[in-house]
């Protein structure tokens, strides 16, 4: 069973883009914690955050979040190097 949810209509693909990493970001923000490495928190983005997409395409929710939880794990001991 598919449980999607619309987000908007949007002009063009910027702004689409802008809320598709929004929703991505604001996930991350709440998961990750002190310490954490970017694996383990792509790994729960992967189970429980929601995947959001643009019909017919240009944004993949999987490879931004993954980008993100490198950066937001930078700071953290057990990051890994970029």
């Amino acid at each position: 069973m598919t449980n999607n949810r619309k987000h908007g209509d949007f002009s063009d693909c910027g702004p689409a883009i802008k809320a598709c990493k929004r929703i991505v970001d604001e996930f991350l923000e709440s998961s990750h914690q002190e310490g954490m490495t970017a694996e383990a928190l792509y790994e729960t983005y992967k189970m429980f955050g929601d995947d959001p997409w643009i019909e017919g395409g240009g944004f993949s929710a999987w490879s931004y979040a993954k980008k993100r939880c490198k950066v937001l794990c930078a700071g953290d001991e057990d990051a890994p190097p970029e």
